[in-house]
């Protein structure tokens, strides 16, 4: 039940990492080449034009840059998922068919 209502440490922990993390989707018109050295660019993932990554929110600005100057189609920032952030809380990496993701369709 702490999970679910955000009561509790374990709760309280996986909000305050929702509140420091976004999950980016975007199609870029370009090569993406260097995002994965900007500061805070977590679990990058590549296919076609199309990224996808988790960056902290202090490297939000510079991975945003990044994206503008390679130049950008289309942009989905959201929180990451409860489960997205229990896997990375445990320092495991959900695999491409795990994660939800536009990268698939």
């Amino acid at each position: 039940m702490a999970l679910r209502d955000g009561t509790g440490e374990l709760g309280r922990s996986f909000r305050e990492a929702q509140d420091q993390l976004n999950s980016i989707q975007a199609e870029l018109a370009g090569s993406p080449s260097g995002l994965a050295e900007v500061p805070g660019v977590h679990n990058l993932q590549t296919q076609d034009g199309r990224v996808r990554f988790d960056v902290d929110t202090n490297g939000l600005d510079a991975a945003l840059r990044h994206l503008t100057d390679v130049g950008v189609r289309s942009l989905i920032s959201q929180p990451p998922t409860l489960e997205e952030l229990f896997l990375r809380h445990y320092q495991q990496t959900p695999t491409a068919d795990e994660r939800p993701s536009e990268l698939s369709r």
